[in-house]
């Protein structure tokens, strides 16, 4: 969800899947190779997203397939396999190299968009200060966004 949300101010048409009463084939309904699936799943590996996968496969639609083994049910026929470290001492998966990869894949959807990645999230942040969704003024930080020439 934060990877759409933050990759959702530079482009447009990033949806998250599965949307709420759906499964995550519904979602791939209308979508063909001009779309693309971004899906992870990890071990133990979920039914919906393999099914999803193949499904996108079918369709033409490419597929960058996240898990945690090369010998994940997903990579297969992907176009780009991220292999993440998950295992941790406690019960639950670490989510913090998924979470680095997020970041680096949203760096290189703006740094492939360029500069009207940047001026869509320069007016993301300024139409929040507009709207007094923030507490302070804007910082140069804000206004840098706005300047550099990006691709």
């Amino acid at each position: 969800n934060t990877f759409a949300y933050v990759a959702g101010m530079a482009i447009e048409r990033i949806e998250v899947l599965p949307k709420t009463g759906m499964i995550p084939v519904d979602g791939l309904a209308h979508a063909g190779p001009t779309d693309l699936l971004v899906a992870m799943t990890f071990h133990p590996y979920r039914n919906d997203v393999i099914d999803a996968i193949q499904l996108a496969h079918a369709k033409g639609v490419p597929v960058i397939a996240i898990s945690d083994s090369l010998a994940s049910p997903i990579m297969p026929g992907a176009l780009q396999q991220f292999v993440v470290p998950v295992g941790n001492s406690s019960f639950f998966l670490s989510t913090v190299a998924l979470t680095a990869l997020f970041e680096m894949l949203v760096a290189f959807v703006v740094a492939e968009t360029g500069t009207t990645a940047v001026e869509a999230i320069s007016e993301f942040h300024l139409r929040r200060y507009e709207l007094d969704v923030y507490h302070d003024a804007p910082s140069e930080v804000a206004v840098r966004v706005t300047s550099p020439e990006v691709g």
